[in-house]
């Protein structure tokens, strides 16, 4: 009699490392625009240098939502209830030991009314909101899809991407929001799926090719804020999540790690955890701590002494929010046992 494995199958871990790098790059993009403000024209002339090495920072990392939502549109939302109940109870749980861990530390003070109808709508997670509109909308997203040949499939997210184009990055309307919409989400959700159903020539090449089509396109983003810059405009139209050089980015960043093959117990623990640094840091009270820990240390130290500090901080950021989830998890699992 042959003996049967009962090893249980550890699998692919290409994504799950993708998920970890997508959210670490959240705290990166955090770390820069949003504690220290872009660039001054004064900076860019006298520190030039510095100020773009500041601007590729930001155009290397604001792809980190987008390729989120590119692997929820390779793999397809399978929407289930109790996928939607398991989400919110995250985000809660994770907000709730933010708010009165920093409450009892004395770091962040007690709420108003309108504080906790701000928290108990989760109103400084736009991320979350938006996604959760995509997750609803998905089934009627999937059946329409379904519906369409490839041409058809071409065809309407070409006009989708060029409406997006227009308003949300040329002119920025307030709908789209820079990006921070369901419509972009949405975007990036049939991206996803069009790429995963019909793979092409732009989709199939090697996978440094798509790095390099990456750092390039980033690069480019970052070339051009900095000559906008020194001639006055605002520093942030290239890094928004509907930005064609971000879009392009994030699918070529997202293609390379498609393209690699490892199994990693370690890296599936983090990944399953992975979306917690984002609701973490985001959270309105944590936000605040965050965003003005940074600024001081960009006040008080060298540029370089910055670099290390925010690094070894969002290391630690990401490592409590993991760790928290993980309770979460247990206290999620619990729970579930004593529902009817």
């Amino acid at each position: 009699m042959e003996r049967t494995n009962t090893k249980k199958i550890v699998r692919d871990s290409n994504i799950e490392l993708l998920r970890i790098v997508a959210m670490f790059l959240v705290l990166v993009d955090h770390s820069g625009y949003m504690s220290i403000n872009p660039p001054t024209v004064d900076e860019v002339y006298s520190e030039p240098l510095l100020s773009f090495g500041r601007y590729c920072s930001q155009s290397f990392s604001s792809i980190c939502v987008n390729v989120f939502v590119l692997i929820s549109g390779w793999f397809g939302i399978k929407t289930r209830l109790s996928r939607i109940a398991e989400f919110l109870f995250q985000c809660y749980f994770i907000c709730f030991v933010a708010y009165f861990v920093l409450l009892g530390v004395g770091i962040t003070n007690p709420m108003s009314l309108s504080d906790w109808v701000n928290f108990l709508v989760l109103g400084d997670l736009w991320f979350v909101m938006a996604f959760l509109v995509l997750y609803l909308m998905s089934p009627m997203m999937n059946m329409f899809i379904e519906s369409l040949t490839q041409r058809q499939f071409l065809y309407f997210l070409f006009a989708f991407l060029t409406i997006q184009f227009l308003h949300g990055f040329v002119i920025q309307v307030g709908w789209f929001d820079k990006g921070m919409s369901p419509l972009t989400l949405m975007s990036l959700y049939m991206i996803g799926r069009y790429m995963r159903l019909y793979p092409n020539r732009l989709t199939t090449m090697n996978r440094w090719v798509d790095m390099l089509i990456y750092i390039v396109v980033s690069s480019i983003g970052a070339v051009l804020t900095f000559m906008g810059a020194r001639h006055g405009t605002e520093g942030y139209r290239f890094f928004s999540y509907a930005s064609p050089t971000i879009i392009i980015a994030s699918v070529y960043f997202f293609l390379f790690f498609t393209k690699i093959s490892f199994r990693s117990r370690l890296v599936n623990w983090i990944a399953a955890s992975a979306f917690a640094v984002y609701v973490l840091d985001c959270e309105g009270h944590f936000w605040s701590f965050y965003l003005s820990t940074n600024h001081s240390w960009w006040e008080s130290v060298s540029p370089s002494a910055y670099l290390i500090k925010t690094l070894l901080f969002d290391v630690s950021v990401f490592a409590v929010a993991v760790l928290l989830d993980k309770i979460r998890i247990v206290v999620w699992h619990q729970a579930k046992r004593l529902m009817p």
